[in-house]
Order: structure tokens, then C-alpha cells, then sequence
């Protein structure tokens, strides 16, 4: 039933592992495991798409706030050059419609989660040029709702060597681990190399 996975499901603070996916009739969905083994049959719950919006590979990410609240950010596809997000507070069962926030994001992957002080973060181009991928940067927030620092990861002149399907001048598609003090951002270079950033959270 699945054709897209982006990112490895995490667990929500109920002990249930979850993530993002797309149908293989194109339909963007929420997987939702009854618990932590990954073997067990996952629910689906189905994301409306808002008019102008299309999540057509699941490309999402997601943190839940001390209130349990579970915050889903989605690249958007219908190249509003912004992140749209969608939310759970009953622990993954139901999930609001999407909106259109105010987080730039040149319509390419990113990541969220939270750092081990508790702070909120997303990973992501955030720039409002469409597939304009020359900065890769991470935005922190308190209260993972406000996101009011802004660091660069990588902004440094880069030009692929050969050219290819999809592939695209940047610094793109995050995936980031908190280990301790320590964020490791791992990303690609022109979709040919890959980096790895460590980043010492207590400087942020």
C-alpha cells in the first residue's frame, strides 16, 4: 500500500512509532504503529491536501511539544516556497487539516526534532526562491511554535560535476541526530557527496 517513505519512523511519547508515507495511489498519509515493534501493521491516516498544496512523496518531519501536541511540517509540492503543518493532540489517532505557516523553504527536504535541552529545531533551505538550495540552515524555537534564531549549516559555493535527472545545485536533504550537546546534520552536496556537520548545541 505504501511507494514513498522519506524519513524512519520515530517514537511519539505514548511509545508508538510513527512517520510520514504516500499511498501507492498518490494519497499522503500518517503510519501509526500500536506500539514499537515495526513488524506489527501500521494504521493509515489520511492528510487532506488544501487547494494549491500537493504532498505527493511524503516528504515530512515532525516533533511533539511538552504538551504532547505532534507537529507535522510538509514540503510543499504546489511550490508555495513555504512549509505547511498539521497537528495531533491525541497522540497521532487524528491530525488537523494543514496550513500554511510562515517558515520559507525553497521546496526541498528538511527535518525537525528536538535538541537534548528541550529546544525545538527544523533543518531546512530556508529560502523563499524556488529550488534555490545554496544555503542549508536551522531555525531553533523554545516553544516549537516560534522559531526565532536562524543559524547557517552551509552556504558555501557549490556546482555539481555532472549533471543529472533531478539533480540540482545546494546543500540539500537534511537528516539530523541529537547526540547529547551535539547535533549531527548529515546532508548532500549537489546530490553527489555526502557531509556531515557537528554542531555544539550549547553555542545556539
Amino acid at each position: 500500500k505504501i511507494k514513498w517513505i522519506f524519513e524512519a519512523p520515530r517514537l511519539t511519547r505514548e511509545g508508538r512509532l510513527l512517520c510520514v508515507c504516500t499511498t501507492s495511489k498518490g494519497i499522503p498519509a500518517i503510519m501509526l504503529w500500536p506500539g514499537n515493534d515495526i513488524t506489527e501493521q501500521p494504521e493509515l491516516i489520511y492528510v487532506p491536501e488544501p487547494e494549491g498544496a500537493s504532498f505527493p512523496y511524503g516528504e515530512s518531519t515532525w516533533y511533539q511539544t511538552d504538551e504532547g501536541r505532534i507537529m507535522i511540517f510538509w514540503r510543499d509540492e504546489g511550490a508555495s516556497c513555504r512549509l505547511y503543518v498539521n497537528w495531533s493532540d491525541d497522540g497521532g489517532r487524528t491530525f488537523s487539516e494543514p496550513i500554511l505557516t510562515d517558515i520559507p523553504d525553497s521546496m526541498s527536504r528538511l527535518y525537525a526534532g528536538r535538541l537534548s535541552d528541550g529546544r525545538y529545531f527544523i533543518c531546512n533551505n530556508t529560502l523563499g526562491t524556488l529550488l534555490d538550495r545554496s544555503a542549508l540552515m536551522l531555525l531553533v524555537s523554545e516553544d516549537g511554535y516560534v522559531f526565532d534564531k536562524v543559524y547557517m549549516v552551509n552556504d558555501s559555493p557549490t556546482e555539481m560535476r555532472c549533471k543529472g535527472l533531478l539533480k540540482i545545485n545546494g546543500w540539500q536533504y537534511p537528516c539530523c541526530l541529537v547526540d547529547g550537546d551535539k547535533l549531527l546534520v548529515a546532508y548532500d552536496a549537489n546530490k553527489e557527496d555526502i557531509y556531515c556537520e557537528v554542531i555544539d548545541t550549547t553555542k545556539l
